[in-house]
């Protein structure tokens, strides 16, 4: 199961690659109205976006194994602004830390704060688990509530079953920006 997860990771790590490629080539149509953007922006700028995270935590207390509680996760999703100010979608999320790692599907509201901030919720459930230390279960319901002041840092807060649940994240949207 280990192999298959990482094997996906790496397949939608390619297709991220390809996608900001298309973007270069295609800059003039990819922010115009009623399309999709590889640069998130509310409405009338695009009407999806496609999401691709990547971020750390710094975890409260130490890992499983006593080494440094930190965690990354990567994103992959769309959203669609189904208004000026309101985005809902969906991402696959991939959580690892030392102790091993958890994967699976999120739903997301972001609401648009101006041209490019935002404040964004996410519920999660991981659905596949590696190592034998790692704490959250198969199935676990976790939260993320994150503040984007621009479109390639984030201030995170996740919660969830996890003890050692994290008290800071920092994120960043993987996809090259012109």
């Amino acid at each position: 199961m280990h192999r298959f997860i990482v094997l996906c990771a790496a397949l939608l790590l390619a297709r991220s690659e390809g996608a900001s490629a298309q973007a270069a080539r295609d800059s003039a149509a990819s922010g115009a109205p009623g399309r999709m953007c590889h640069r998130a922006r509310p409405k009338p700028g695009c009407a999806a976006f496609i999401l691709t995270n990547f971020g750390g935590y710094v975890m409260l207390g130490t890992a499983a194994s006593g080494n440094t509680p930190l965690r990354a996760v990567v994103d992959w999703g769309l959203m669609a602004n189904v208004s000026a100010r309101n985005a809902i979608g969906a991402s696959v999320f991939v959580s690892a830390d030392r102790d091993g790692f958890g994967a699976g599907p999120a739903l997301r509201y972001r609401r648009w704060i101006g041209r490019s901030a935002s404040v964004e919720v996410a519920v999660g459930a991981p659905l596949a688990i590696g190592g034998d230390r790692y704490k959250m279960e198969t199935g676990s319901v976790f939260g993320l509530v994150k503040w984007s002041p621009n479109h390639w840092f984030a201030v995170a807060a996740p919660t969830g079953p996890d003890p050692r649940a994290g008290v800071l994240g920092l994120w960043t949207d993987i996809l090259p920006r012109r």
